[in-house]
C-alpha cells in the first residue's frame, strides 16, 4: 500500500521501492546490516566511498570482543580493557553509532572481518553502476534519490502502541535527522515500522506533511520534488 506525502510541492509516495533505490540510515552500523544482506546479489555504491563508513572499527570492535588486541589498529577501541566495558561505556554515554557497532559484533560475531572484506569486494566507485546506494543521513544532505529506503535505527518517536512522545522527550537534532532523509526523495520512500506507526497515528489517512524543522537546510536545497 502506498500513501502520498507532501514535500514543498509535488506528490511522492510511501511505500516499498522496487529494483534500483538508495538506502539512507542513521548510523554507519546500521547500513553496514544492510549491505550484509544485500552483497551477495547486488554491486553496492556508498555516497562519499566505502572508507568514509568505517567498517574497520567494526572489524576492531570484534577483535576486541574476540580477546584478540593485539589486531586492533584504532587506539581508542584499544583503550579498552574488554568488550564488556565498551559496551557499558556506549550505553552510558549513550553513544548511538557504538552501541550499534556492538550490537552487530554480538550478533555476527566471528563472520565479521569476512563480511567486511565480501562488502568492500563487492562496492564500486561509480555509484551509477551500482544496483543499490547506501548512505547515512548526514552524507546524504543536499542529495536527490529517486527512491530511498530508510532502515530502523533512527529515534522511535512512540512510547507506546498508540501513544507519540511528548515534545520534550524528543531530540530535535533526531527529529531534523529523519526530515533530511524523508526529503531525500524524487518518487517513493519506504519507511521502517516504528516511523509508519507513528505517521498512521498522526495523521491517519492524510498525506504525510514534510515541514522544515528549525535548523533544517532550507527550501533550495531540498527540490519540491524531492521527498526521498
Amino acid at each position: 500500500e502506498t500513501h502520498p506525502m507532501y514535500g514543498r510541492g509535488e506528490a511522492s509516495s510511501i511505500g516499498p521501492v522496487e529494483g534500483r533505490h538508495t538506502v539512507i540510515a542513521r548510523t554507519n552500523a546500521a547500513l553496514f546490516e544492510e549491505a550484509v544482506t544485500l552483497y551477495p546479489d547486488h554491486w553496492l555504491g556508498f555516497v562519499g566511498g566505502i572508507q568514509g563508513y568505517r567498517f574497520s572499527l567494526i572489524v576492531d570492535t570484534y577483535y576486541l570482543y574476540a580477546n584478540a588486541p593485539y589486531r586492533i589498529r584504532d587506539s581508542y577501541i584499544k583503550s579498552f580493557g574488554s568488550f564488556a566495558e565498551l559496551r557499558q561505556f556506549a550505553e552510558t554515554v549513550k553513544d548511538w553509532e557504538l552501541t550499534a557497532r556492538c550490537k552487530l559484533v554480538e550478533q555476527y560475531r566471528h563472520q565479521i572481518p569476512e563480511l567486511v572484506a565480501y562488502i568492500t569486494a563487492k562496492a564500486v566507485a561509480d555509484l551509477d553502476q551500482a544496483d543499490v546506494v547506501l548512505t547515512t543521513a548526514h552524507k546524504s544532505k543536499g542529495l536527490e534519490f529517486t527512491q530511498v529506503k530508510l532502515t530502523d535505527d533512527f529515534i522511535h518517536l512512540m512510547q507506546s502502541g498508540t501513544e507519540p512522545l511528548p515534545p520534550e522527550k524528543v531530540d530535535p537534532d533526531e527529529v531534523n535527522l529523519i526530515y533530511v532523509a524523508l526529503t531525500r526523495t524524487q518518487a517513493r520512500v519506504e519507511v521502517p515500522p516504528a516511523l509508519a506507526q507513528f505517521h498512521q497515528v498522526m495523521s491517519g489517512s492524510e498525506p504525510m506533511a514534510i515541514e522544515s524543522p528549525p535548523g533544517v537546510e532550507d527550501a533550495h536545497q531540498v527540490t519540491p520534488a524531492a521527498a526521498l
